[in-house]
């Protein structure tokens, strides 16, 4: 399976929400963002039930894992970040990226939008 990325959209003080460029979430292609640490995840749930995603996280020096789950109700938003590369940037072919995975029928109007500081690093 070959995810789509989340461009990541450098935001100022006067940046609006509006302006931002969303994309549907896809339980078929599941997606991933580039990381460094600075970025934080949207989600917009336009449907009249609440759905998760699954943030993937990395074994840590103990080989433990803690994936992280976002619930976002019926025609709420949700926000999560800061995402520490140690603990989420996958290895191997995708070195530096966040995973996020939508499971079946959790897709039906969400859209989601990854955003950074212009000024971060």
């Amino acid at each position: 399976m070959a995810r789509t990325e989340l461009s990541v959209q450098a935001i100022t003080l006067a940046s609006e929400l509006e302006d931002l460029t969303w994309t549907a979430a896809s339980a078929t292609n599941d997606h991933y963002f580039l990381n460094t640490g600075g970025e934080v995840l949207l989600v917009k749930n336009g449907d009249g039930s609440s759905h998760d995603i699954v943030i993937d996280s990395i074994a840590d020096r103990y080989g433990r894992v803690n994936d992280v789950t976002i619930s976002t109700g019926a025609g709420e938003n949700s926000a999560m970040g800061f995402f520490a590369p140690e603990a989420f940037n996958q290895a191997g072919s995708d070195v530096g990226r966040v995973h996020i995975d939508i499971g079946v029928d959790e897709d039906a109007n969400m859209y989601l939008a990854v955003i950074r500081p212009a000024n971060w690093r």
